[in-house]
């Protein structure tokens, strides 16, 4: 009993023995499997992980702009063509501010205007808003500073400029940072230069210059005291931790209490992130799967190889089974060499994945392409699973012929 497995390892490793020895004989054959099995294993990998290494940098930008982020906008879809919608006013937007949960209101106030300063002139966007304003369109402050709380409780006549704005009132090589700009009748002290976050954001991207002022001075200077949101849509951030469909639930029982009538949409960012991450990740999934059709190619080589290596080694099969060998060690060779075959693929396919990852993170630093090693694990064990199935026909056809047959044939 204790000599079974020592006698049943010593099989394995002579069924080994014999197909190292086989493979060597016909190398260039054995090369060429070798080679299909690791350009599928390198294709399966290398569409995974670029994958997900766009879709991560895609979401990056998205989460930091959608994830814990309500929108709410001005109209509803599901009311009469002509029914009229009320804009948001200030005394609305201060009670959004006032519920439990929310941690910023960025209301998107708007006007046309003309700025000046000297000889230099624009026409832009004037947007009325506060520091949750630029991260709320995909923007971050490249020079100078952001506006700030006390900005908004002076009403101070500040002004943050996009890359369009900027160039069309300074020359180049000219500092921005401290100048006036005469917005309307009213001169502003330029404090900060926008540009683009590498995200994505809701608006102040369009073609037309645009500059942001403090929401307070916009509506009590420029907007004429204007008690109402020259807008369609409020960005509304929550605490972190809030679960965004209560707040959601609770922000349009407030709005409709205040408006009697729901003439607004309340839409969850985050809602749109998660159908984005699943529609994503079923994408992945399917490339994936494509992939893995030059996989299934590999495999069929393999059999396709070890069919034809069986019928130029009938005669040895005859020897091996005429004198002792039984049909499951003639199953195990071919089995066994079936494998050897594939997981040198999946080795040559790992390898070959490695070499491209770093290849591509060394050409750009855009996307940074990882490679975990669960996923090279993974992709290893197919490839030996591909191998035992590859093998399966070919070493039963191989262990089913009759000794006499076999060295009949020449």
């Amino acid at each position: 009993q204790a000599q079974r497995p020592a006698g049943r390892a010593q099989r394995w490793l002579a069924a080994l023995g014999m197909a190292l020895a086989a493979l060597r004989g016909n190398r260039l054959r054995s090369a060429l499997s070798v080679l299909g099995i690791a350009v599928g294993i390198a294709a399966v990998v290398a569409i995974t992980a670029l994958g997900d290494a766009a879709r991560g940098k895609v979401a990056e930008g998205l989460r930091a702009v959608m994830s814990g982020k309500l929108l709410v906008l001005q109209g509803n879809p599901e009311r009469p063509a002509l029914a009229q919608s009320r804009a948001f006013g200030i005394d609305e937007l201060a009670a959004v501010r006032a519920m439990p949960g929310v941690r910023s209101v960025t209301p998107e106030l708007s006007a046309q205007g003309d700025a000046v300063r000297g000889e230099r002139s624009a026409r832009l966007s004037l947007i009325g808003g506060n520091a949750a304003t630029l991260a709320t369109h995909g923007l971050r402050v490249s020079r100078g500073r952001n506006l700030g709380a006390a900005d908004a409780a002076l009403r101070a006549q500040v002004v943050v400029l996009d890359p369009r704005s900027a160039q069309a009132l300074f020359r180049p090589g000219e500092q921005p940072l401290g100048a006036s700009v005469m917005l309307g009748a009213l001169p502003f002290t330029v404090i900060g230069v926008a540009e683009s976050a590498g995200g994505f954001g809701v608006g102040f991207n369009s073609d037309r210059a645009q500059a942001l002022v403090p929401e307070a001075a916009f509506l009590a200077r420029v907007g004429g005291g204007l008690r109402t949101v020259n807008a369609f849509w409020v960005g509304v951030e929550l605490q972190p931790g809030r679960p965004p469909a209560e707040l959601k639930a609770r922000l349009e029982h407030l709005l409709h209490a205040l408006h009697g009538v729901e003439d607004f949409q309340v839409i969850s960012l985050a809602e749109g992130f998660r159908s984005f991450e699943r529609t994503t990740g079923a994408l992945a999934l399917a490339l994936s799967a494509v992939a893995a059709l030059s996989l299934l190619v590999g495999g069929v080589g393999v059999m396709n190889i070890m069919l034809v290596s069986v019928a130029e080694r009938t005669r040895e099969i005859g020897i091996r089974k005429a004198v002792g060998a039984r049909a499951r060690d003639i199953r195990n060779q071919f089995l066994v060499e079936a494998v050897v075959l594939c997981a040198l693929g999946g080795l040559g396919g790992l390898l070959l994945s490695l070499g491209l990852a770093a290849l591509a993170n060394a050409l750009q630093h855009t996307l940074h392409i990882g490679l975990p090693w669960f996923a090279l694990l993974a992709a290893f064990a197919v490839s030996a699973a591909v191998g035992v199935l590859a093998g399966l026909v070919p070493a039963q056809r191989a262990a089913a012929l009759r000794p006499a047959a076999a060295l009949a044939r020449e």
